[in-house]
């Protein structure tokens, strides 16, 4: 007896198999823009230097990613880029400080007068920390930013920065290569793929649609 094909069935995995070969290809193009931009982002004076949070020790100590960014965010403060310094981090789960404290605290230790320090301690994420840095500083009618963080991590956070703010640079800091950093890099296309289905269309520059 001739085995009849379930036609509809074929086509919803041949449907399927094109998604995921187109998802495979973009997913390569932003993996390829994220290797390529990691040191490329050159600093300008600005009103703000906004250093972005990352996760802090069992004993409530920047953690070694985190102090990267503190410390790329010192060099370019005491070279005069900017006057004030935002930074930006929430409470984590089972802390009784934020991540913004923490990084305060770090740079007060340095040096720097408290005055000259704006604490976000609310954000979550890149988005939040970009989010949340926009209602912190609105009253600044155009603020000129420049974003701190590490060199697998500047891409998307300039991606996110452009949609709150229209004067942005930024600069990096360098990790070395190595599994932890692979894995990040990795993961960095799929997040930037989560904000451009979830976040782009509900936040334009100056506010929420």
């Amino acid at each position: 007896m001739k085995k009849i094909r379930n036609t509809p069935y074929l086509f919803l995995k041949i449907y399927l198999l094109l998604f995921a070969l187109i998802c495979g290809v973009v997913y390569c193009f932003i993996l390829s823009d994220v290797y390529k931009n990691q040191n490329k982002f050159v600093p300008v004076s600005s009103d703000y230097i906004v250093i972005l949070g990352h996760s802090i020790t069992s004993d409530g100590e920047p953690s070694p990613w985190l102090l990267k960014r503190l410390e790329q965010g010192l060099t370019i403060y005491n070279d005069g880029y900017a006057d004030k310094i935002v930074v930006t981090g929430g409470m984590p789960k089972n802390f009784e400080t934020s991540v913004a404290s923490v990084m305060g605290n770090w740079l007060i230790k340095q040096g720097v007068p408290t005055q000259n320090i704006i604490f976000e301690e609310k954000a979550k994420n890149t988005y939040e920390n970009l989010k949340f840095t926009k209602e912190l500083i609105d009253a600044d009618p155009e603020p000129k930013i420049l974003v701190v963080t590490n060199d697998f991590h500047i891409y998307r956070s300039m991606l996110i920065a452009n949609k709150f703010f229209d004067n942005i640079s930024g600069v990096s800091s360098d990790i070395p290569m190595g599994f932890k950093k692979n894995f990040a890099l990795l993961k960095e296309p799929l997040s930037i793929m989560k904000y451009e289905f979830i976040h782009k269309e509900t936040e334009q520059k100056g506010g929420t649609k």
